[in-house]
């Protein structure tokens, strides 16, 4: 914008502040059906472990929130949830529970750490492109000085990596998070009667640990699943 004509400036000036306030509702709308996504899901966990939930006015007013989304979130269902999205074997009670609780640990801590790299190294290569921009291409072939690097410097940490590294760091802290409930429940998952405060406990963190990660693309999911599910069955072997 500040190598152009200034009508034309004044345009992409309020194309720009259009799309900002675009993105914020996007965001808002996306971020409240993950919110209610994982709240299912947790639900779903239960049921898995130990069958028909009796909070029922729970799980349809959770369904009824999704509006124009319920026939999506079916097919989801359909499609992750009754074809071995839980893979566990054991008798419906708190066992079970626990090894589903490993499993998705131990799925989550990998696709967080993915998700992250994936986003670090595209970050890395933009910023030392824009290093270069900025010091050693803009002086000579724009004829400008250095004052005028803090303000593409401003501009690329506003509307880039501002982002995009929130939610990476964001995706490695669950990752890790993931991986310590994953040792925790190392040589547990065969518990039928473990202490209420460990199930408790162990339970709330699966749940904060997921709420607090920034949704996942699908295409990660479907891309890392059958290596994934190759690297469960080595590891409950």
């Amino acid at each position: 914008m500040l190598l152009v004509s200034e009508p034309f400036v004044y345009g992409l000036t309020v194309f720009a502040l259009l799309t900002e306030v675009s993105a914020w509702w996007f965001r808002y709308v996306g971020e409240n059906y993950h919110r209610l996504s994982r709240e299912l899901m947790r639900r779903a966990m239960l049921q898995d472990a130990f069958g028909q939930l009796s909070e029922t006015l729970d799980v349809t007013d959770l369904l009824h929130k999704f509006d124009t989304l319920k026939q999506k979130a079916k097919q989801l269902d359909e499609n992750f949830f009754y074809n071995g999205y839980y893979d566990s074997g054991k008798d419906k009670g708190t066992a079970r529970l626990l090894e589903n609780l490993q499993q998705s640990a131990f799925w989550s801590k990998h696709l967080f750490d993915i998700a992250a790299r994936r986003v670090l190294l595209p970050l890395g290569i933009i910023s030392l492109l824009v290093a270069v921009v900025v010091f050693f291409i803009a002086p000579v072939a724009f004829n400008v000085t250095v004052s005028f690097t803090p303000k593409i410097i401003m501009l690329f940490l506003a509307f880039v990596i501002a982002d995009e590294l929130s939610f990476a760091l964001a995706w490695l802290m669950a990752a890790k998070r993931s991986e310590v409930l994953d040792l925790r429940l190392e040589g547990k998952t065969n518990l039928n009667d473990p202490p209420q405060d460990f199930l408790l406990a162990t339970f709330a963190d699966y749940c904060v640990l997921t709420a607090a990660a920034p949704p996942l693309s699908d295409r990660i999911y479907k891309s890392e699943r059958e290596r994934l599910n190759r690297l469960w069955q080595d590891r409950i072997k």
